[in-house]
């Protein structure tokens, strides 16, 4: 008998009708398919984008201001320079400054590891072949290719996958230092952030991540005062994110994972109902990544380009525990419609 989840409490009604919903989504994402993103201008986070984050690494290394390195990389790669969110925080830079590229890379690729461990740990109550599968899709493989490890985007992710098995066994306070060391790589994390505090346990959580937030609002901020010097009379209009990609969307980021890239478009738009299932049936100390994965699922639908699909290595670690979980929440959501 297959581990039971909050689902099976479900009425029979609404038990029906979560299937009916996962198999109309199903259908949705055959119809909006989301095609393997174009290798010649998107290897994996963005070519031009890897390159020129790799030549601010080297501008600050020698010396050079981040901020001044980063204006004329963004105006060398033909980049707008508004809105500010063009402007990465620094800390990557100054990360890799201090460690040398190839030692960061060997940073993130230990952390990647120790998710994968961790987040086996975390899902071995569920059986050998869901922990097996946290495990093999946190593995980080991106890590390991070229210049990957530069992305802002994948630090994140890794950080929310350590997150995610911290809280999955009960080290609370370690899965909230991994969130919240994930904003600040990336604003992009807010969402799963969001989803932590909302679900923050006891006072002690509770003031840390009043603590926390207060200190990375400090750090945006001051970022922020630092880039609007360099937007002053800049007369281009702002690039918008609000695109209203939709599911296509959301299939996109998907491809941001080593062993989907490639997949099929049919095979995403099968597997992405099984992992919301999947992510619903979290519960306990999951709770907040069952909050947070429909959180993405909603903003995706309005916010990003197809060439931002890389956005996914901040919300697949969400994506991986879904499907791990998936098998157990069918199961019970079958039971509860026959009921």
């Amino acid at each position: 008998m297959a581990p039971r989840t909050s689902l099976a409490g479900l009425s029979p009604l609404r038990a029906r009708v979560v299937l009916a919903c996962l198999a109309a989504l199903a259908a949705w994402g055959l119809i909006a398919g989301a095609p393997a993103p174009q290798r010649g201008r998107v290897a994996v986070a963005g070519d031009d984008d890897i390159a020129m984050y790799g030549r601010i690494v080297a501008r600050v290394h020698a010396g050079e201001s981040y901020y001044t390195a980063t204006h004329v990389e963004l105006e060398r790669g033909g980049y707008p320079l508004r809105p500010m969110f063009n402007w990465r925080p620094p800390l990557y830079a100054w990360l890799f400054d201090a460690l040398q590229p190839r030692g960061g890379q060997a940073l993130l690729v230990a952390l990647a590891l120790v998710a994968a461990l961790a987040g086996y740990a975390a899902a071995r109550p569920w059986g050998v072949v869901p922990a097996a599968t946290v495990a093999l899709l946190h593995a980080g493989l991106f890590s390991l290719a070229g210049s990957v490890y530069l992305s802002t985007e994948l630090w994140a992710g890794v950080l929310v996958a350590l997150s995610l098995a911290a809280y999955a066994r009960r080290r609370r306070m370690l899965g909230f230092a991994a969130a919240l060391a994930a904003l600040f790589f990336r604003e992009l994390a807010i969402v799963y952030v969001a989803a932590c505090v909302v679900s923050a346990r006891g006072r002690r959580e509770r003031l840390a991540w009043a603590g926390g937030l207060v200190a990375w609002a400090g750090y945006f901020a001051l970022h922020a005062a630092r880039v609007a010097p360099h937007l002053a009379g800049v007369q281009a209009p702002a690039r918008s994110w609000i695109a209203f990609g939709g599911l296509r969307f959301v299939l996109l980021t998907c491809r941001a994972n080593a062993l989907a890239f490639a997949a099929p478009s049919w095979l995403l738009a099968l597997l992405l109902p099984l992992a919301l299932a999947g992510a619903a049936a979290l519960d306990d100390e999951l709770v907040a990544a069952r909050r947070a994965a429909l959180g993405y699922v909603l903003v995706l639908f309005a916010v990003g380009q197809p060439f931002d699909f890389y956005w996914g290595f901040v919300w697949l670690p969400l994506v991986h525990f879904g499907l791990a979980r998936a098998p157990a929440a069918l199961v019970d959501l079958a039971r509860a419609a026959r009921s």
